[in-house]
């Protein structure tokens, strides 16, 4: 299920029709998302949910920011749909990295 969602927000990502990544309320989405899956993991593994939910939306938040910000300096340089794949594949691959080490 959760690789379904994954996949479902990559395609969306790439329509006109999603709100930019800092609005308000997609922001407090992905700090949500980040902060349920943060409790999760740490849930899972016996740790402290809370100390999870706050990393993994702390997370969320620096990671937006971060990606917004490179993406627009590298789109100057590179073809924007080239950077949209790129950022993708980090994303992907940092997760399953994450998924591997928690």
């Amino acid at each position: 299920m959760a690789s379904a969602l994954a996949l479902g927000e990559i395609i969306a990502d790439k329509t006109p029709y999603i709100p930019n990544r800092t609005e308000p309320a997609s922001l407090a989405w992905r700090i949500a998302s980040g902060a349920l899956v943060g409790g999760a993991l740490c849930g899972a593994k016996h740790k402290s949910v809370t100390a999870g939910a706050v990393a993994g939306g702390l997370g969320a938040l620096a990671a937006t920011y971060g990606a917004f910000h490179l993406r627009h300096r590298l789109s100057e340089r590179v073809p924007d749909r080239l950077v949209a794949l790129g950022e993708d594949a980090i994303a992907v691959g940092g997760g399953a990295l994450l998924m591997r080490i928690a």
